[in-house]
């Protein structure tokens, strides 16, 4: 029961996920159906003696069971395979990765999520179109401006954060080589 109200949450809440895993919607549809079937069948009895004489409740128990184990495992392959793509995926837990993955079209949602992936790191900058990355905002808030735009559009999330991450690390060098520079024509 545990297990079906976890699945049921990510399967009958999210749109995203339908997208994602057709395949494992459609089984969880049809293991649903049957399994709050039989949870009406089971409320209405209230003492357990009458619950297992219901024909073959325990067979189909076992089933449905080995079904939402087999739809959980394959949830959990395809968001190690996203997390093997890109491993700061591993910072954030299964839900927030649903949430990324299902959301990466809209950049702006994914906001809240950039802080788990990257330390130090609170927002992302966008140009108003939203289809390119401009620079990051620090924890502190100091604007982080990019040497180069990171784009965004027609990306696989995995490329754009990728992208976005190599791009942090080279602006910043460039940021640090332009100070010190700075600093050695100060000391002169």
């Amino acid at each position: 029961q545990r297990r079906w109200v976890y699945l049921d949450g990510l399967f009958s809440g999210s749109a995203d996920i339908k997208q994602l895993l057709p395949k494992q919607t459609d089984q969880f549809k049809g293991i649903s159906n049957e399994f709050v079937g039989k949870m009406k069948v089971v409320s209405g009895k209230p003492n357990v003696l009458d619950v297992i004489s219901i024909p073959k409740v325990q067979e189909s128990m076992e089933r449905l069971h080995t079904l939402l184990t087999q739809i959980q495992k394959a949830l959990g392959d395809y968001l190690e395979k996203q997390r093997a793509e890109f491993p700061r995926f591993y910072f954030v837990g299964d839900d927030d990765l649903l949430d990324i993955i299902g959301n990466s079209k809209n950049v702006e949602r994914l906001q809240p999520h950039f802080k788990k992936m990257f330390a130090g790191l609170t927002s992302i900058t966008l140009t108003e179109d939203h289809e390119h990355i401009v620079g990051v905002a620090s924890r502190e808030g100091e604007p982080v401006p990019y040497a180069s735009e990171v784009q965004v559009a027609g990306q696989r999330i995995n490329s754009w954060l990728t992208a976005l991450e190599k791009e942090m690390k080279v602006s910043l060098g460039k940021l640090l080589a332009a100070c010190t520079t700075q600093v050695d024509k100060f000391r002169t």
